[in-house]
């Protein structure tokens, strides 16, 4: 999918999520919660400390010197960012500005240095992780504070070298996903007296903006590196769970796209995580999803994909045929979408065999050039006769789509000889 679709997908699916969470039967993932709505005395805002707020050039200057040699500075950061940054985030004025304030706050974290650093993304971490799941805060509010807390680095970008992602926000985030779940320690929170049990207690809503936001941070997480393997592992499960329609079964009042994109995000994220689990998790997870013709292509290609970046071992002769059934369903699907279409759209077919292919001999093979996950997808696993066979078929439809002036007449004529060879195939 264009990144400027993404964008604009995700827009649309956190302001459904902004819409649900004020009206009295707010969306959320699973469990009978009850609904969070506008508190009578209007949304809160934290109070902000006007002293300390004039004291910013004073904070910058802390947060470039990188010595908490001092006990006063801790105590000074700590202020700061409690009574003058976080409650920006909750002011009504600055709501319309707010991507402006995140801003603003990178490129101090940026400039600041050793211990100073490490010490201010700890305290943020924690009163944003709070923040963002504050039910008496405005969800733009909420939204953002999730957003800054993905933003949040152990180690910032210099020169050429690429950031690393706080783990502590990477554990936050994945708590985000689902508040039902007990694996999950919860974070040691510096004011968690503001809301006792919100960390603990079951049954709290998750609005979309949140999951939305949640997913962004992982994705942003996943493809820089999260290097602890539980963690890893942990993301892993509350994924599959995301993506299992009995655990998770869609809100009734998420819509069709707020749903497809938060699936399609969640199977790019265990795609660039390249993980693997018990009972060959997430292959089943994302076999299903690929080979389910009631979900939209864009969920069914980013399920494919991320098959075809993960070093897959099992060697169970039944789930391997089928995933290679869930391949062909794809295939199949994919065929007839175009001759149902009114006119045959080269790009589009291309983009979706080559995320079946990818499932198939991994994405680099398929012509995603640069991918570099070095997955190999589930071919070298199949019986030579059966991976060549499926391989052959997408080809053959492939090849007059990557011709400069692809001939329409010339594809469809592609897709009709096929059609016996994958009936055979797909059992159909």
């Amino acid at each position: 999918m264009k990144l400027q679709h993404l964008f604009l997908i995700g827009i649309c699916i956190s302001l459904v999520g902004l819409f649900a969470t004020v009206e009295p039967s707010q969306a959320q993932i699973g469990g009978t919660s009850p609904p969070v709505v506008k508190p009578a005395n209007g949304w809160l805002e934290y109070p902000i400390d006007y002293d300390l707020k004039r004291r910013a050039t004073e904070f910058r200057q802390v947060a470039r010197s990188g010595s908490l040699t001092e006990p006063a500075t801790k105590a000074f950061i700590n202020n700061f960012i409690r009574k003058a940054i976080v409650p920006e985030f909750t002011e009504e004025s600055k709501r319309a500005t707010i991507t402006s304030l995140r801003s603003s706050l990178s490129t101090t974290l940026r400039s600041s240095k050793g211990q100073v650093h490490d010490y201010i993304v700890s305290v943020l971490a924690d009163e944003l992780g709070f923040l963002s799941i504050d039910p008496r805060v405005h969800p733009i509010s909420r939204f953002n504070a999730a957003i800054m807390l993905g933003d949040l680095n152990q180690v910032e970008m210099a020169g050429s070298s690429m950031p690393k992602p706080l783990p502590a926000g990477t554990l936050i985030l994945m708590k985000l996903l689902n508040w039902n779940s007990e694996s999950i320690p919860a974070p040691q929170l510096t004011e968690a007296k503001k809301l006792p049990g919100v960390w603990t207690r079951k049954g709290i809503p998750v609005s979309d903006e949140i999951i939305t936001a949640a997913l962004l941070g992982l994705e942003r997480h996943a493809a820089l590196g999260i290097a602890e393997k539980t963690t890893r592992q942990r993301i892993l499960a509350e994924l599959c769970v995301l993506l299992d329609p009995v655990k998770t079964p869609k809100p009734t009042r998420r819509s069709a796209d707020g749903h497809a994109w938060i699936l399609e995000n969640a199977c790019r994220i265990l795609g660039l995580m390249r993980e693997t689990g018990p009972s060959a998790m997430p292959l089943p997870q994302l076999a299903k999803l690929m080979g389910n013709s009631n979900m939209p292509f864009e969920v069914r290609c980013e399920a494919a994909q991320a098959i075809g970046t993960i070093a897959i071992t099992i060697n169970d002769p039944n789930s391997l045929a089928f995933v290679l059934r869930q391949i062909n369903t794809l295939v199949a699907d994919t065929l007839k979408a175009e001759l149902a279409a009114d006119m045959i759209e080269p790009r589009r077919i291309r983009y979706r065999l080559q995320s079946a292919l990818s499932a198939l001999v991994g994405r680099q093979a398929a012509g995603f050039v640069k991918d570099t996950s070095g997955g190999k997808g589930i071919a070298p696993l199949l019986p030579a006769a059966h991976a060549k066979a499926s391989n052959d078929i997408i080809k053959y439809v492939i090849a007059p789509t990557e011709k400069p002036k692809p001939d329409a007449t010339e594809i469809e004529e592609a897709i009709n000889t096929v059609g016996n060879q994958l009936k055979k195939l797909t059992g159909g």
